[in-house]
């Protein structure tokens, strides 16, 4: 199986992640959580995955951005 986090914003959103089994990271933490990612799948309609955030991927990372404008 695999390890699923998910950051999100508002503390509700991090709460309803966590009682469906999966880690939840405030947004404002990414860059310190994407260095051990494989995929990143960004399904917000904004710029959540900037140059900070993608330096902290791993190199071999895949990233999927379905939103961002």
């Amino acid at each position: 199986g695999a390890e699923v986090t998910a950051a999100a914003r508002r503390g509700e959103q991090r709460a309803l992640a966590r009682a469906m089994g999966l880690r939840a990271a405030g947004t404002e933490h990414m860059a310190r959580i994407l260095h051990s990612c494989t995929l990143a799948v960004n399904t917000a309609p904004a710029m959540v995955l900037g140059r900070e955030e993608l330096a902290a991927l791993p190199e071999d990372a895949l990233v999927i951005d379905l939103a961002s404008p």
